[in-house]
């Protein structure tokens, strides 16, 4: 809906454009010279401003796409370290408690006798 709410304001805003500057201007290029209504010209001009604006627009799309891409790829590596590392502390970890077990077993030997 907003999409053709949009249209219709460009449309009527070339309509206005075009009713409002129906004088014939010349348009020098390198090796010609055309005479276009300055709406025409406008319009040609604003065309032009927005396809480059999206090209470059375009361009950091993809820049930030790939940016996205390997800062997931890093999340991934990084999630997948504090996992192994987790797994490491719950073995130390069973390993103290063996060594704890032991000792106490030890130790209660010591004061039995």
């Amino acid at each position: 809906m907003f999409q053709l709410i949009l249209i219709i304001l460009f449309a009527l805003g070339g309509l206005i454009l075009g009713v409002l500057n129906p004088q014939q201007v010349p348009f020098n290029m390198p090796g010609a010279t055309w005479q276009l209504p300055l709406s025409i010209l406008l319009a040609g001009a604003l065309g032009t401003g927005m396809l480059l604006g999206s090209l470059l627009l375009a361009g950091r799309l993809l820049v930030l796409r790939w940016k996205v891409k390997r800062t997931l790829r890093k999340l991934k590596q990084c999630e997948a370290e504090k996992l192994s590392l987790k797994q490491v502390r719950i073995l130390q970890s069973d390993q103290n408690i063996k060594k704890d077990n032991q000792h106490n077993k030890i130790v209660s030997k010591v004061n039995e006798q």
